[in-house]
């Protein structure tokens, strides 16, 4: 996408006449005015003035389109014409929550951002799928964020009001989109394209800029009346339109990259012994989708995090028995606190991170017994 900004030249905003009774008072006034321009220079002046669109001539510079990254190596040394600085470009690899964060904090810094992302929407992490074949991380159907509205919300774009205090994973998509409507994030990103390989330019030491590959894939439609357009496509559209893709590889030099890929795209298995040999089914968080597979199983799940209780209690719902294994216990400490308000609300304040740490663990461990005695339970933690 190119953009192109206009010449910022001062607009005349003061119309004024000077009557001389003498040629002397107009020898003498003159030293004090500024040097006289060329009737053309004056007309665009006066172009933009009225009208904000200045006359374009070749004495006129011309500011840098955004798909622009280097200057003209063939132009004149004897060209007086003032030049404007280029942007910074910078590269920015997926628009998840953490990309599209990126893309804004770019554009308010004043740099060129292009975001690369390999699926065809963004929200990464949330944005849910039965089955995603980029291998994007997954999230299961049944899942509510466990940080507040009010504190998982961008600073400058806070969440609508209508929106509940715990939100799903559709409404953490709604959001993200919101927001990047709100200011204008998606012409940024590029869609159906994929980073190979990020190095060091050759001309690192001097310039510290990167070399970049990618792939991207174009899906082209063409219609059952002979019409080609780039648009996405829809599958609603009839059974006779056809979509064609084209792979490109481009190579680009960049500023800066930011990588935003996050951390849960690739899951962890710890070794454990026996493992291999086990006749039953195995199946990591990452790859969790809804409880109705599990119907009458028996199931053990490893580990007592955010994923493992949720899980465990979306799977009552179906498995015939679930059992939670832990090494060493954890705290249950629930969404809402007192008066029914969001527990991180309360504990994220300065009021609270000023106690002594030992008073603010008991205070926790307080809260956290108030709806499970983790001493009968059996849940209590070693750790505290």
């Amino acid at each position: 996408m190119k953009s192109t900004s206009s010449p910022q030249d001062p607009p005349i905003s003061h119309k004024f006449s000077l009557n001389f009774s003498s040629p002397m008072e107009e020898n003498s006034l003159s030293k004090l005015l500024p040097p006289p321009i060329s009737t053309q220079t004056l007309h665009q002046k006066i172009s933009y003035a009225k009208h904000k669109t200045p006359l374009r001539s070749s004495k006129l510079p011309k500011t840098p389109s955004l798909s622009t990254c280097t200057t003209n190596p063939k132009a004149s040394s004897n060209d007086q014409s003032p030049s404007f600085p280029e942007k910074r470009r910078v590269l920015i690899v997926g628009a998840g929550c953490s990309g599209l964060a990126a893309i804004k904090s770019c554009l308010d810094e004043g740099l060129q951002p292009l975001c690369i992302e390999r699926s065809t929407d963004i929200g990464g992490l949330w944005n849910y799928k039965d089955n995603d074949a980029t291998g994007n991380a997954g999230i299961y159907r049944s899942l509510v964020i466990n940080t507040s509205k009010e504190m998982m919300m961008f600073s400058d774009f806070p969440p609508p009001e209508s929106f509940p205090p715990f939100l799903t994973h559709e409404k953490v998509l709604e959001y993200f989109r919101l927001y990047a409507n709100h200011f204008g994030l998606l012409r940024y990103i590029r869609f159906g394209a994929e980073v190979r390989r990020v190095s060091k330019a050759d001309d690192y030491q001097e310039t510290g800029r990167w070399k970049v590959e990618y792939v991207w894939r174009r899906a082209t439609r063409k219609r059952s009346r002979g019409i080609s357009t780039d648009e996405a496509y829809n599958s609603s559209d009839t059974e006779s339109d056809t979509i064609q893709t084209t792979d490109s590889t481009i190579h680009d030099l960049f500023d800066g990259v930011m990588i935003c890929t996050g951390h849960h795209s690739v899951p962890y298995i710890p070794q454990i012994p026996g493992l291999a040999a086990f006749q039953g089914h195995v199946l990591h968080s990452r790859s969790y989708k809804e409880s109705a597979p599990f119907l009458g199983k028996r199931v053990v799940i490893l580990g007592m995090g955010n994923s493992a209780v949720d899980i465990a209690c979306d799977l009552a719902k179906s498995a015939k028995q679930v059992y939670l294994s832990s090494r060493r216990g954890c705290w249950l400490v629930p969404r809402t606190t007192f008066w029914g308000l969001p527990a991180d609300m309360l504990a994220n304040s300065r009021v609270v991170f000023t106690l002594p740490y030992r008073l603010l663990d008991w205070l926790v461990q307080v809260q956290a017994n108030f709806r499970v005695d983790h001493e009968a339970y059996g849940l209590r933690p070693h750790h505290g």
